[in-house]
C-alpha cells in the first residue's frame, strides 16, 4: 500500500508514495475514482492493447495516469507499475474542477494530450479495421458528396459538392460537380451565419463533411446530431449526440481534416466555438474544461474496447456482438442490467463498424440475428436482454485476451 503525506492545502490533494515494482493502476479495476500526477520516479503504463507487441509508455514527472478510466466512470483500462520509487498526486474525480481552477495549464496539458492521443488511437483503428491509413486529403469530400447523391439524400450532398467545388482541384470530378451542383442549386439550405455563436439547423442539415477544415467545435444546446463516416459505400453511424454532448473538437485543437461528417437528425441549436473563444472559456470557465475531459475520457475508453473488438478477427460474429455490447455500455448499461433498448442502429451499421467486408457480412448476419436477445424492429437492432449481450461480449475479449 502506498504511503500517503497529509493532505495538502486548498485542494487537499494527496501525495501518495509508492516502492519501485508496485502496481499503481490495476487493469480491470471497476473503482477507477482517481488519477495522479507524477511528481518524482518513473511508470509503465500498458493497456490490453498493448500485450499483443509488447508495447508501453514510460512516464515521468509532469505525466498523469489513469485519466481516461477515472473521467469516463469505467472500469481501469490501463495497467501502471512503478519502475522507480515513486511519488504521484492523488486526484479524486470530485476534484477535478477545483484543480482546474487552481491549474488551468495542467487541465489543459491533459486535454491536449488526449486530442494527440485519440488521433493516434483513431489511424490505429483505422488500420486494425480496414487495412487502411487516415487518408488525409480534402479531394475525398468528393466521394462523401457522390455516395449521399446516389443514396437520394440531396440536401446533404449539395452542400458536400459546394465544399467540394469550392477546393477547385482540378479534375474530372469537379466538372461533374460543377453541373451536379447547378442541378441542386435549390436544394442547398441558407446556413446561419457563421459569425454568430450560437445557430439554427434544420432537420437533415450536413453541419461538416468528413474531410472538411475545421475551425471550430460544437455543444449541442436541444436537438441531436448523428456523426458518421462513408466506408466502404456505406455510411456508418458512429454516434447518436443529445443536448450538451460536444464535437468537432479534434479538428480544433490539433488543425486535422474532419474525421466524420455531423448531421441533424432533427432541428437543432448547435453553440460554435472558435479558437479564440476556446481560450477565453478555459480561462473562466471549469464546466467547459471538465466537459471536454470527460469527452476525451469516454472516446479514448471507447477506442481502446474497439481496438480490443478489431482482434477478434476470426469470429466476425462475436466482433458484430462485442461493438453491439460496446454500445449498450456506451449508454451506462451493465452485465447487471436486465432491460430491453431499441437502438439507433441497423444490422448493417454494426457490422461496418467492425470493419467487415460485403462477404463476411452475407456470411455471419443469420448467426449474428439469431443470437437469441438480438432482433429487429423497423430495420433497427431490438436488444431483449442488455446485460446477456454485454456478458456474451465480455466473454469472446476475456478468451481472446487468454490467447494473447
Amino acid at each position: 500500500m502506498p504511503q500517503i503525506q497529509q493532505p495538502q492545502q486548498r485542494l487537499q490533494l494527496r501525495a501518495a508514495r509508492f516502492p519501485k515494482g508496485a502496481e499503481i493502476l490495476v487493469a480491470d479495476d471497476p473503482k477507477a475514482e482517481f488519477f495522479y500526477i507524477i511528481q518524482s520516479g518513473f511508470v509503465l503504463v500498458s493497456m490490453n492493447t498493448d500485450t499483443a507487441n509488447g508495447g508501453g509508455a514510460k512516464k515521468g514527472p509532469g505525466d498523469f495516469i489513469g485519466v481516461i478510466s477515472c473521467m469516463s466512470h469505467r472500469s481501469q483500462v490501463e495497467k501502471a507499475i512503478a519502475l522507480t520509487d515513486v511519488i504521484a498526486i492523488a486526484v479524486h474525480r470530485t476534484q477535478y474542477m477545483d484543480l482546474i481552477k487552481l491549474s488551468t495549464p495542467t487541465a489543459l496539458k491533459i486535454i491536449r494530450t488526449f486530442s494527440k492521443t485519440t488521433k493516434a488511437m483513431n489511424e490505429l483503428l483505422m488500420l486494425q479495421t480496414t487495412n487502411k491509413k487516415v487518408n488525409e486529403n480534402q479531394a475525398l469530400i468528393y466521394q462523401v458528396a457522390k455516395y449521399y447523391d446516389d443514396d437520394g439524400q440531396e440536401y446533404i450532398s449539395a452542400f458536400a459538392f459546394d465544399k467540394f467545388v469550392k477546393l477547385n482541384i482540378q479534375s474530372p470530378a469537379l466538372e461533374y460537380a460543377k453541373r451536379r451542383l447547378l442541378e441542386l442549386k435549390q436544394k442547398l439550405k441558407v446556413y446561419p451565419n457563421p459569425e454568430e455563436s450560437l445557430r439554427h439547423y434544420p432537420r437533415g442539415t450536413m453541419i461538416f463533411s468528413e474531410f472538411q477544415t475545421g475551425a471550430e467545435m460544437y455543444v449541442i444546446q436541444s436537438g441531436s446530431v448523428k456523426i458518421s463516416k462513408v466506408l466502404n459505400g456505406t455510411e456508418v453511424t458512429l454516434a447518436v449526440l443529445k443536448p450538451g454532448q460536444m464535437f468537432g473538437e479534434m479538428a480544433l485543437l490539433n488543425n486535422d481534416l474532419r474525421s466524420a461528417s455531423a448531421i441533424t437528425v432533427e432541428d437543432s441549436e448547435i453553440r460554435a466555438i472558435n479558437m479564440a473563444n476556446f481560450q477565453k472559456i478555459t480561462e473562466s470557465s471549469p464546466d467547459m474544461i471538465t466537459n471536454l475531459t470527460k469527452t476525451f475520457a469516454e472516446r479514448l475508453w471507447i477506442m481502446q474496447r474497439q481496438l480490443i473488438n478489431s482482434r477478434l478477427r476470426d469470429d466476425p460474429v462475436a466482433k458484430m456482438i462485442d461493438i453491439l455490447a460496446l454500445q449498450l455500455e456506451k449508454m451506462n448499461y451493465t452485465e447487471n442490467t436486465s432491460v430491453e433498448y431499441q437502438t439507433e442502429f441497423t444490422p448493417n451499421d454494426i457490422a461496418t463498424m467492425c470493419g467487415l467486408t460485403k462477404s463476411e457480412q452475407s456470411r455471419c448476419m443469420f448467426n449474428f440475428m439469431n443470437f437469441r436477445f438480438i432482433e429487429t424492429k423497423k430495420n433497427k437492432i431490438f436488444v431483449s436482454d442488455c446485460s446477456e449481450v454485454i456478458k456474451q461480449a465480455a466473454f469472446y475479449r476475456k478468451k481472446l485476451l487468454r490467447n494473447q
